[in-house]
């Protein structure tokens, strides 16, 4: 009978026993032994100083304040000096953390997998400012402008439209709905925040 605790010769443990890699064949044999490894990653990457070695977000990132120091010999991740207050911090899911501002706002997403047969990490820069579309109820789109806001959500302006569904083409009148409002927030943003797609845009303004 099999056990939760059985090894298993999965293809990444002998790969690495191939390797020589003892200590990750036992990691990828044992049951759970990755999503092991890539919590324990998510918790040094957040006990640390450091941020994904990927430079496409650092000029805007020297922007705020953040310093950058010496790549990983594996240039994977970069040592950095953060601004006063700002922080890494773990979601509930151990591949993403959030880099939060002194504010708690939140500044970038960070993807880490740290298995160690597909080791990776990224950051994506957020904007202050941002439009979130989805449906509201069973036949009606909506478009919100939205404030990235110590992790509330402040809604400057939404616009609703509804749709009916046709025999024909059932997504079609969804589809019109969706562009319509979607369209509204941004004309609406052209007017009062015309530069909200920038990503260092707006950070210094205080919302109610």
């Amino acid at each position: 009978m099999k056990k939760e605790n059985d090894i298993r010769l999965t293809p990444a443990a002998l790969s690495a026993l191939a390797s020589g890699d003892f200590v990750n064949a036992l990691v990828a044999a044992t049951p759970g032994g990755i999503e092991i490894q890539e919590a324990q990653g998510q918790q040094q990457l957040v006990n640390s100083s450091k941020l994904p070695a990927k430079k496409y977000a650092r000029e805007t990132l020297e922007k705020f304040g953040v310093v950058f120091g010496e790549e990983d010999e594996d240039q994977l991740f970069v040592n950095v000096t953060l601004p006063d207050g700002w922080k890494l911090k773990a979601t509930d899911h151990s591949m993403w953390s959030d880099l939060l501002d002194e504010q708690g706002r939140m500044r970038a997403a960070i993807f880490y997998k740290a298995a160690f047969y597909d080791r990776r990490a990224s950051l994506t820069l957020v904007r202050r400012i941002k439009v979130d579309t989805g449906r509201v109820g069973e036949n009606k789109r909506e478009a919100k402008v939205v404030v990235n806001e110590n992790d509330k959500e402040l809604v400057l302006t939404s616009y609703e439209k509804a749709y009916t569904k046709s025999v024909d083409d059932p997504f079609k009148p969804e589809d019109d709905a969706a562009e319509f409002v979607q369209k509204q927030a941004f004309d609406w943003l052209a007017e009062h925040y015309p530069d909200w797609q920038d990503l260092g845009a707006y950070w210094d303004i205080k919302f109610a």
